[in-house]
């Protein structure tokens, strides 16, 4: 019922809004708004034959007595338009104070969480939502009662008829985290299959994500500083030997499997509404739909272009069989009994979903071991509001350190709800307005999906040549690095195939992009250099001929790569790695950047960023001093001048969240101050 009736709303709920306002004009007190709404309800049960669990009217609690009450949805009425439009006055903080008095005394009463109840306080001209959020309240500012706030209110109240479950972290915890034994032995099954692989792939895939995500935690992997005693007892792992970066790995598999489901059922939803993308796979197909959601057909089908750019984890793939299948099976069959509709009724739960179903899987001291800590909602609020940003022009704001895309999803709200935003230019001015940088592959998997959702509404804008989402998997510290001769100038890029040399003229002329799209064309149907270096010349880049000679080099490496079945990623990776040359510089910089100790960066990565520490001046210790431990600087400092001198505009503000010692510490934090 409740996936219908999300369609029914949207087709419908002009023809209701009329006739509520057509009732609410004639009525002149609390009791005649109830008896007006209630008949309305009524009414639309009974012409679209659905129904509403549970309703009772004066229902009574402790201390108070609920006007009406729908399931789990509480419904406070006031004399027609005695709300004000602020929730400071004394009226609404009655009204409130009212309503989370029901929410606690039918917790009581019903002996269910306070969490699942929410209260509406609704005068006919204005609504107050209010309910519980992981013990806090959560009190939303009144809206009028327009088309678009009582089709809210419409699909709020109805939504206790949802059949499946809601798509809240509570629920997602228990199905997907490590506290479910169900989710322990799919885990298991992944890092057996990976260990037992012989695919020379899946060891470079897993290889080059080791790099980067030891750059992303600054730990070296094989050093014994880590306390790794609770994940071996959680996996029943009896090998104390066991290479730690290989169970991270399948994590990481997991969750990423798991979200590019959850992404996928999320677009379909949002765009289609009447149709499931889980819904289409079964067991004959599974394998074939499995393969079009990793290369991202699935994705482009709905008008997101670079969903999955770089993608490390669907090595699971190239050694298909009967365990890995019943895993994914497993996934789908789980997210199969979630109602997606709770999306669209709860988009504050929504923003919260995929970064915090990632800190249950792992244990909490291994997290944050590896410097995994995540900025919480209202750290992100906060700082935006400090930063005085003005969303009613069009402002480009840059997080060059995204994670799962907390600022970014928050930054999009605000041009959202901004009143001074043309409605027709949303889905433009949000993708050309909010732009995000991370180094760590999982990360960019999740902010792209966090997007999504953020962009839900306006995802119907998108045209037949589709969008891409403005998140990067890229390092916004290190840029590759540039060598020049008499007769060549190239960016070399080491990877664990060999190292990449790219024309700087590519860059330049900005042709890059045009240039990688052919590339992945050509290789993905293993065209000889032969067949492919007329298709190059009809580009018209007019280069000169030693950058053409590199440009040939390099095609010839990555078909050597793909006849070997040794390529896949690596054109998209170049493709995301130099994504920030071709930015504009941005108007605000904002993000919680890793707080991560330099003497615990890869020996190789502090080499290459060392020369920033000196170009700054902010390394300041020498000598004896340094060797003896003083240089403790954290990575967040430099990261700080970098990104302010590369993507900051002349008159830009940055606003970031550091260390406070910063303020006492010596070395960067000298330097810094």
């Amino acid at each position: 019922m409740a996936k219908n009736f999300d369609v029914l709303i949207n087709t419908i709920n002009g023809k209701y809004y009329k006739q509520f306002i057509s009732k609410r004009d004639k009525v002149f007190s609390e009791e005649d708004l109830r008896v007006a709404f209630s008949s309305l309800v009524d009414s639309i049960c009974e012409q679209n034959d659905i129904s509403i669990p549970e309703e009772r009217h004066e229902y009574s609690v402790y201390k108070g007595r609920i006007d009406s009450l729908y399931g789990e949805v509480i419904l406070e009425y006031k004399a027609p338009n005695l709300l004000d439009s602020n929730n400071s006055s004394k009226k609404n903080q009655k009204a409130i104070e009212q309503v989370k008095r029901h929410i606690s005394g039918i917790e009581n009463k019903q002996k269910k969480t306070s969490n699942r109840f929410l209260a509406i306080v609704f005068d006919g001209f204005k609504i107050i939502f209010v309910r519980k959020r992981n013990n806090l309240w959560d009190v939303e500012e009144p809206v009028d009662v327009n088309e678009k706030n009582f089709k809210l209110l419409l699909q709020r109240l109805f939504s206790v008829g949802i059949q499946g479950k809601a798509l809240i972290i509570d629920n997602l915890v228990k199905d997907f985290s490590i506290v479910s034994n169900d989710v322990i032995n799919d885990l298991k099954i992944l890092l057996t299959n990976f260990n037992d692989n012989n695919f020379d792939k899946i060891n470079l895939l897993y290889e080059q994500w080791k790099i980067l995500f030891r750059e992303v935690c600054g730990y070296e992997f094989d050093t014994k500083k880590i306390e790794i005693k609770e994940l071996l007892s959680t996996f029943e792992i009896e090998d104390e030997d066991i290479d730690l970066s290989k169970i991270i790995f399948a994590i990481h598999t997991y969750y990423a499997l798991f979200i590019k489901l959850l992404g996928a059922e999320t677009l379909t939803y949002f765009k289609h509404r009447d149709k499931s993308f889980l819904s289409s796979l079964n067991i004959e197909n599974l394998e074939h739909s499995i393969q079009n959601l990793e290369n991202g057909s699935v994705f482009k089908k709905e008008g997101i272009n670079n969903f999955n750019e770089g993608d490390f984890f669907s090595w699971y793939l190239l050694c298909w069989n009967k365990e890995i299948k019943q895993v994914t099976l497993n996934l789908i069959n789980k997210l199969k009994n979630y109602d997606f509709s709770s999306l669209n009724l709860e988009p504050k739960e929504a923003k919260d979903l995929i970064k915090n179903i990632y800190h249950y899987l792992l244990p909490q001291k291994l997290r944050h071991s590896l410097g995994e800590y995540y900025t919480p909602d209202w750290l992100a609020e906060f700082l935006i509001e400090k930063m005085q940003i003005d969303f009613s022009k069009n402002v480009r704001l840059l997080d060059p350190t995204c994670g799962s895309g907390t600022f970014l999803a928050i930054a999009i709200d605000k041009i959202k709800t901004n009143p001074s935003n043309a409605k027709e230019n949303h889905l433009n001015i949000i993708l050309n307005s909010v732009i995000g940088i991370d180094l760590n592959p999982l990360a960019v998997i999740s902010a792209k999906t966090n997007y999504i959702i953020a962009l839900s509404e306006y995802l119907n804008e998108i045209d037949e040549n589709g969008i891409d989402i403005p998140v990067y998997l890229s390092d916004s510290l290190l840029a590759p690095l540039e060598y020049k001769s008499k007769t060549k100038s190239y960016y070399s890029l080491p990877t664990k195939v060999g190292i990449f040399k790219i024309p700087v003229s590519l860059i330049e002329t900005n042709n890059l992009n045009i240039f990688l799209n052919l590339i992945i064309e050509c290789i993905d149907v293993e065209l000889e250099l032969t067949d492919f270096k007329p298709k190059y010349i009809n580009l018209n880049f007019d280069l000169p001929i030693t950058d053409n000679e590199l440009i040939f080099e390099f095609y010839a490496d990555l078909l050597d790569l793909q006849k070997r079945g040794l390529n896949g990623i690596w054109a998209k990776i170049i493709k995301n790695i130099f994504a920030p040359s071709f930015f504009e510089k941005f108007d605000y910089i904002i993000g919680n950047p890793p707080w991560i100790n330099w003497q615990s960066l890869p020996e190789d990565y502090r080499n290459s960023i060392k020369k920033y520490w000196d170009d700054y001046k902010i390394f300041l210790h020498k000598g004896l001093k340094a060797r003896l431990g003083s240089a403790h600087d954290d990575i967040c400092v430099l990261l700080t001048y970098v990104v302010m001198d590369k993507y900051l505009k002349n008159n830009g503000k940055l606003g970031f969240v550091l260390p406070q010692n910063l303020i006492q510490a010596s070395g960067g934090g000298d330097g810094f101050r």
